[in-house]
């Protein structure tokens, strides 16, 4: 997937300096930056990215999410359990 190096850079301060959550996927971007394997990387720029992704989860971001996302799982809360299924017979 291609991302251009302006746009993933912005991403990822505002996960992990700016801590702003969003519904779902709010360290989606973050565990990508992680976990890829660059195709080409000759200037360094993607190592140097993966450099700065590495950093404990931050406090402040773990509290935007749950403010961001609670209320929503609150209001919608059939939408987010399981169904209660009996296993007795």
């Amino acid at each position: 997937m291609y991302r251009t190096p302006n746009w993933i850079e912005k991403q990822l301060e505002s996960i992990l300096v700016n801590h702003q959550a969003s519904v779902g996927y709010s360290t989606c971007l973050w565990w990508n930056i992680l976990k890829s394997h660059p195709v080409s990387d000759r200037d360094g720029w993607f190592k140097y990215l993966q450099h700065q992704a590495l950093q404990p989860y931050p406090e402040e971001l773990r509290r935007a999410i749950v403010a961001k996302n609670y209320p929503i799982l609150r209001q919608h809360i059939s939408l987010y359990t399981p169904n209660k299924i009996s296993y007795e017979s």
